[in-house]
């Protein structure tokens, strides 16, 4: 879980949690210690990583992404356009040196938990700024093999010891008889190529076979309801702007 200011690391490592989320969290000389209780890690890389980028200005980049179009209309303008937009103001040298020092800071901590024997867990802290649900796991995946997991252990972070930790494991995590048919098929080989999870050529929920004909159907209605959302909510704040200023000048 979470762990809580006022809670020390030593209460933390010591307590019966199945995983610490974020690595900010967490301090280097406390590593071992969730290794020896059997603790997972769950790094969520990609969060501050998009704070990095984002305090020096890069919102740009975020609105070119393919994903974009799958972006929740109320996370977009509730959070993610405000944030992209504060930021920035708060760049000076020493906020901008601050995260890129803290991310690196986070890498080095992912790398010695993975050195040390540690097991981590894959998350992406959705809601947060330009985090889609889904898509960004698989980026996720990619920032762990950058920090020396083995692309085997990108997956099993997503997969297995997830299940472990939500207590799952005797349905989920593994392709296994007697476990829920919850698999997804890949046109190639994620060991050969971490970006290759992104390959999808079918996804079986429950058993039942979902193609990519069918995915694609799913994201594109998906795409078209966010964007009919967003046309009508721009169409009402001209109307009231018109109105405001209508009665302004009558």
């Amino acid at each position: 879980g979470h762990k809580p200011i006022s809670v020390s690391h030593k209460k933390i490592v010591n307590s019966s949690v199945f995983s610490v989320e974020h690595t900010l969290h967490i301090e280097k000389n406390t590593l071992a210690d969730l290794i020896r209780n059997d603790i997972h890690v769950v790094p969520t890389l990609i969060a501050i990583k998009n704070y990095t980028e984002l305090i020096e200005g890069n919102s740009a980049q975020f609105l070119q992404d393919e994903n974009y179009k799958y972006a929740n209309i109320t996370s977009n303008e509730g959070m993610w356009k405000p944030f992209a937009q504060m930021l920035p103001e708060m760049k000076s040298d020493k906020t901008s040196m601050f995260y890129k020092i803290k991310y690196a800071s986070e890498k080095k901590k992912v790398s010695k938990f993975l050195k040390l024997g540690g097991e981590l867990v894959a998350g992406t802290d959705y809601t947060n700024p330009y985090i889609y649900a889904g898509f960004s796991l698989h980026t996720e995946l990619e920032l762990m093999v950058d920090c020396g997991a083995s692309n085997y252990q990108a997956i099993k972070a997503a997969t297995i010891n997830a299940a472990k930790c939500l207590e799952k494991s005797d349905d989920l995590g593994t392709i296994e008889s007697g476990k829920f048919a919850d698999i997804v098929i890949l046109n190639e080989n994620p060991l050969a190529d971490i970006k290759n999870t992104r390959s999808i050529d079918c996804v079986i929920l429950r058993g039942e076979v979902i193609d990519n004909a069918s995915i694609n159907k799913i994201l594109k209605d998906v795409s078209e309801s966010y964007s009919k959302k967003e046309e009508a909510i721009k169409k009402s704040e001209e109307a009231m702007l018109k109105e405001k200023t209508s009665s302004k000048f009558s």
